[in-house]
């Protein structure tokens, strides 16, 4: 470790919104982020469930993605036939994320949330662009599972195939890049095959219910 040095510097500003749920109008601050290398493209997650990427290649720092992981509040002349088609929210209320991920396999990334929700977030087209641009190309929010207790901490392994949480409940739970729950056990305790730890699992389908 002692031979590895820094090859370059570099600085992007996030064009972070003020958060309406401070009382003197202060910015939102990043409370997560990840970066896709092969893209070129840096994702954080605001503490008002906003969700940027910024391009780092060449320096350009041009925001590529701005969106909401909540849904807004409907007045009550939203209740047509386009709000009966609309997709059921992913996130119903604003909650704290305590990890982001991108994820190749899954194409977008992978948030989780301290409410317990985890969340797929990726282009709808999926054509795998280098630099996706939301204002051409629209992205979606897919809740894959929400764990009762919560989520304290959320990583997956550098092949994408493996994914472990830990919950409020002080357990451990590994899943399958499809969420299928391969084994969960208490902090401390010893790995136990499919959800015989903590108690908690409710499912094994997917979406998944912890």
């Amino acid at each position: 470790m002692r031979n590895l040095v820094a090859s370059s510097y570099a600085r992007w500003r996030v064009p972070l919104a003020p958060d309406p749920e401070s009382p003197d109008g202060a910015l939102e601050t990043v409370v997560a982020h990840c970066h896709d290398a092969d893209a070129g493209v840096a994702y954080v997650v605001t503490s008002a469930c906003n969700l940027y990427g910024v391009e780092t290649r060449m320096g350009s720092g041009k925001c590529v993605l701005e969106m909401t992981l909540v849904t807004p509040p409907r007045s009550s002349s939203d209740a047509d036939a386009d709000a009966i088609d609309a997709e059921p929210p992913a996130l119903p209320r604003r909650a704290d994320c305590v990890a982001a991920e991108h994820v190749v396999e899954l194409g977008g990334l992978c948030l989780a949330m301290a409410s317990g929700e985890l969340l797929v977030v990726a282009p709808e087209d999926g054509d795998g662009d280098d630099a996706i641009d939301a204002r051409s190309t629209p992205w979606a929010t897919e809740c894959v599972g929400e764990v009762r207790s919560g989520l304290r901490a959320m990583r997956w392994c550098p092949d994408g195939e493996i994914l472990a949480l830990v919950t409020g409940a002080n357990t451990i739970v590994c899943m399958t890049k499809d969420f299928f729950v391969l084994a969960e056990a208490p902090i401390g305790g010893c790995c136990g095959g499919g959800g015989g730890g903590g108690g908690e699992t409710a499912s094994h389908t997917t979406p998944f219910a912890l």
